[in-house]
C-alpha cells in the first residue's frame, strides 16, 4: 500500500547503469571472487518495481540538455553518447516498464506524465 518515486532502480546486467560491477576473470582472487557472489544475491534479491517509467530521449536532445546544465565536471559529448548507446536499451527489473518520451517541454511533458501515473495508480487500484 505504499508508493515510492525514485529515480534510479536496478537492472541485473554487469557492469550496465545501476547494475551490479565487479567482473571476474579466470585470475580473479578469492576475495573479489567472494565480493562477486555477494554482489549477485544482493542484485537477485531485489524486489521488481511494480512499475517503471522508462524516460527516452534521443542522442541530440541529451547531448542539448547536457550543453544547456549549469555544471562543474559535466560529462563531454562524447561520454554522453558513449553512456546513452551502452545504456539506452537496459531495463530496470520491474513487473511492467512504460517507455515515456521525454523530448517535449518540461512542461507538456509533466502534465503528460502526471495523466499516465494516475492511470497506472486507477488500474492498479482496480486489480485489488
Amino acid at each position: 500500500g505504499a508508493l515510492a518515486f525514485v529515480d534510479r532502480w536496478p537492472t541485473n546486467k554487469l557492469g550496465f547503469m545501476d547494475g551490479p560491477r565487479i567482473a571476474l576473470t579466470k585470475e580473479s582472487p578469492f576475495y573479489l571472487k567472494t565480493f562477486r557472489e555477494v554482489e549477485a544475491k544482493i542484485y537477485n534479491n531485489f524486489i521488481k518495481a511494480d512499475l517503471c517509467i522508462f524516460f527516452v530521449v534521443s542522442t541530440d536532445i541529451a547531448l542539448l540538455r547536457n550543453e544547456k546544465r549549469i555544471k562543474q565536471n559535466k560529462e563531454t559529448s562524447d561520454q554522453i553518447i558513449n553512456r546513452y548507446n551502452k545504456n539506452s536499451k537496459v531495463r530496470p527489473m520491474a513487473k511492467k516498464i512504460i517507455n515515456f518520451n521525454n523530448e517535449e517541454d518540461i512542461e507538456i511533458n509533466k502534465t503528460k506524465l502526471l495523466k499516465l501515473i494516475w492511470e497506472e495508480i486507477s488500474i492498479a487500484s482496480l486489480k485489488k
